[in-house]
């Protein structure tokens, strides 16, 4: 007669079979498109490493999928018919720990993805329609690479040479928007493009920018900030591909189709860090943004056309639109200049 757990082998063993040959699917379907597509260009990673990551997991995957499939199929389907309830003493743990882990994780800050850590300099505070602002009033300290820096924010929230030298509004200025790369974190004052800038045209600027910041958080700021200033010369801005997966992320207040405010969205606290972790995005995700740039290009390119609307009517419009060459191995310093496009009225 033939033992129960025969039988019940048999369909754990086409269980364990189903689910290799699931992965060693997946892993051959991952193609480099699809992965450009759903894990879009890190900002702090060079796109070859990014492009190497992938390929270690997908070969990862797919050779734990044939060793299912092939190798230890049997064996392990044996061992799971002959002791059904350590299979299911392990789901509980598993159950159990996941549900502790998010206990944990409600008492611990988590805050979004371009603001996790409160202690960073400059320092930053929590605002209900941008997200965060730079807190005003204080000189930051840091050490990158070995120098001192220092990051002295007036009492308006600019980033500016010293804090005993404040940006007046009633002046003509210069006005530069953006995030880290126009805040200028890691340099000195005068190593700043705003610094640098001002310095070449003998004009005074004004530092709007905030690091971690995306594209509708720049607008936002520009919403707010632009109509204080009573003589704008320009508005400045770059635009950075390594940006577009900032510009999807939710956890924080973003602007919707139409440039309609939205809060930020809340979810699991395990959510969240698996999402951090593994930055996957979906299509429902990726193809409205996709859809307005297309079409309506209400990420981007109409902002400029809103934001002469946040100034003065005598502002002159200057839009310098920085188009970085996407990052090649071997790519001459020539080669990686920034194109521009600049429109004047």
């Amino acid at each position: 007669m033939m033992s129960p757990s025969v039988p019940r082998a048999r369909a754990v063993e086409v269980g364990i079979a189903v689910i290799g040959i699931a992965l060693a699917a997946c892993a051959l379907g991952a193609r480099q498109t699809w992965l450009d597509r759903h894990f879009l260009p890190s900002f702090f990673l060079p796109r070859h490493w990014y492009v190497l990551i992938e390929t270690v997991v997908r070969v990862f995957i797919g050779a734990s999928g044939l060793l299912l499939a092939v190798v230890v199929r049997s064996r392990l389907a044996r061992v799971i018919a002959n002791h059904p309830g350590d299979g299911l003493r392990i789901v509980a743990a598993i159950v159990l720990a996941l549900a502790a882990g998010e206990w944990v994780m409600r008492h611990v800050h988590l805050g979004p993805t371009e603001w996790l850590s409160s202690g960073e300099e400059p320092r930053r505070l929590p605002d209900d329609r941008l997200g965060w602002v730079l807190m005003p009033a204080r000189t930051g300290h840091a050490s990158i690479g070995g120098r001192g820096i220092d990051y002295a924010v007036d009492p308006a929230g600019y980033r500016v040479r010293h804090l005993d030298d404040p940006v007046d509004p009633a002046r003509p200025a210069l006005v530069f928007a953006g995030e880290s790369v126009m805040f200028g974190e890691g340099l000195r004052w005068d190593e700043t493009i705003p610094a640098q800038v001002g310095a070449k045209l003998g004009m005074p600027v004004a530092n709007l920018a905030v690091h971690g910041y995306s594209s509708d958080q720049v607008y936002l700021r520009l919403e707010r900030e632009l109509p204080r200033f009573q003589q704008p010369i320009a508005v400045v801005s770059l635009f950075m591909t390594a940006l577009f997966g900032r510009n999807l992320d939710e956890d924080r207040p973003h602007l919707g189709p139409g440039l309609v405010w939205l809060p930020a969205q809340t979810s699991t606290r395990l959510a969240s860090l698996i999402h951090l972790i593994v930055p996957f995005r979906a299509d429902r995700t990726v193809e409205p943004v996709l859809f307005e740039r297309r079409h309506r290009n209400e990420r981007h390119v109409c902002f400029p056309e809103q934001i002469s609307h946040f100034g003065r009517g005598h502002m002159r419009q200057i839009v310098l639109d920085l188009l970085f060459v996407p990052e090649r191995v071997g790519l001459s310093a020539r080669d990686a200049r920034p194109a521009h496009r600049q429109q004047a009225e």
